[in-house]
């Protein structure tokens, strides 16, 4: 199962497919998600460079759409 997200900050789209997550990349399709940005993961405000797991202000820039949604966005070219 896929699911779609608008990813609002950074005017792209992601999908979690089988587990793992992708961002789209005009120059190179589905690219794997190497930041986590689609789990929400956030750098805590410390030295170490933790990050938080599911941070609410990263969260809400990130909304569920269909497929139908993501094709659209890709195909008009605005993401």
């Amino acid at each position: 199962m896929k699911q779609y997200y608008h990813i609002k900050d950074l005017n792209t789209i992601g999908k979690i497919e089988n587990g793992r997550a992708f961002i789209y990349d005009k120059q190179n399709g589905w690219v794997p998600d190497s930041e986590n940005r689609l789990i929400g993961y956030k750098e805590a405000p410390n030295e170490r460079k933790e990050y938080i797991m599911s941070a609410p202000p990263v969260l809400t820039l990130i909304q569920e759409i269909s497929e139908e949604e993501a094709k659209r966005f890709i195909d008009s070219g605005v993401i």
